[in-house]
């Protein structure tokens, strides 16, 4: 059988040869080093100068029960409301408050007016200042619990880069001592709120008591003043030898006590200078008051809102640039810049050859 056409189909005009690329790329050996030389240096350059940028985290858990003993000692001397169990703040809840804190706006503003403008453009103009807010607002990550994460679901973490690495690392976790401050600070003004609200109400209670007891104490005089005024009338000094003195002469026939007893009456009535021990309600009330008035919240105080699970340490290592990664980079980008140059060259002059050929 005949051996086809070199121009027929078995022998396609761009099929590529390996054996002649790779003697084309041995050829160009020297340009391909030289464009790969020049991108390396150019990459560990860069590696070199650049500045660098490190990272710092740390890492949060909500508190133990031990954390808010101190409080919730507090928080249960505080009257519960009718039908309700006695007051108890959970882990939970002081968490979430944390949280809050930790993710406001609030917390940026003052961390970026105490620490961050201040290391970095101190007396800054306007425009500076705004520069310097969005150079902070994307150094600073905060990530809240993710229900979806393995492991720890209510693990919080605070990132922070930035060019020093005592810096990053001490402002990280100043991040987190501001937000435990402020988290701590909210729930002792709210304990302060409900023991004040708590003794407003007793207090009210108190005073309307007394004053309820000293309109019925001006309510027996005018009327034992009434009987008297009657008993006299009519001439009796003393009461009927019959009947009980206090249960059976009362209301219409309290004049019936007679003159010497109702003026008795009258003068202890109007001689009394404090009604309180008459008062049924008033030692629960005031034992209440002296309770509310005398929580000592000096323990209270020293509760932790936050277990800190890792602090943030200085980090040794830049975050970026990645030294060897941009070598390793700039060394695959070179040999590829060499190797399509090498080829595009090839070309050119096989083009040119061609058209030196023909004409």
């Amino acid at each position: 059988m005949p051996e086809p056409a070199r121009d027929s189909p078995a022998y396609p005009d761009d099929e590529i040869d390996l054996f002649e690329l790779a003697g084309v790329l041995w050829q160009a050996k020297w340009f391909i080093g030289l464009i790969t030389g020049v991108v390396l240096a150019a990459a560990v350059a860069y590696a070199l100068l650049a500045p660098a940028t490190y990272e710092a985290q740390a890492k949060t858990l909500p508190p133990t029960a031990s954390d808010l003993a101190g409080y919730n000692t507090a928080y249960q001397l505080l009257k519960p409301a009718p039908g309700t169990d006695v007051r108890k703040i959970g882990t939970g809840e002081v968490y979430k408050v944390f949280l809050r804190q930790l993710q406001s706006a609030a917390l940026r503003e003052r961390f970026f007016n105490e620490l961050y403008l201040p290391a970095n453009a101190e007396g800054a103009t306007e425009t500076e200042r705004e520069t310097q807010w969005r150079r902070m607002n994307e150094a600073l990550s905060i990530k809240g619990p993710d229900p979806k994460a393995e492991g720890n679901v209510d693990e919080a973490s605070v990132t922070l880069r930035g060019r020093n690495a005592q810096d990053v690392a001490d402002w990280t976790n100043a991040v987190v001592r501001m937000a435990a401050a402020a988290a701590r600070q909210q729930l002792l003004d709210d304990l302060r709120s409900t023991m004040q609200l708590d003794l407003t109400g007793v207090e009210t209670q108190i005073d309307s008591l007394r004053t309820a007891a000293k309109s019925q104490r001006d309510y027996e005089i005018a009327r034992v003043e009434s009987a008297l005024q009657l008993a006299r009338a009519i001439g009796l000094q003393e009461p009927p030898t019959s009947g009980n003195l206090i249960t059976s002469y009362t209301g219409p026939t309290l004049y019936l006590r007679g003159a010497r007893t109702l003026q008795a009456e009258l003068d202890l009535l109007k001689a009394r200078t404090s009604d309180d021990p008459y008062i049924e309600r008033l030692p629960a009330l005031l034992e209440a008051k002296n309770l509310l008035a005398g929580i000592n919240l000096d323990a209270a105080e020293k509760m932790s809102v936050v277990t800190v699970d890792q602090p943030a340490i200085r980090p040794w290592r830049p975050a970026k640039p990645k030294k060897r990664l941009v070598v390793a980079i700039g060394l695959v980008l070179g040999l590829m810049l060499g190797t399509g140059a090498a080829l595009v060259r090839h070309a050119w002059r096989q083009h040119g050859r061609a058209a030196a050929m023909q004409g």
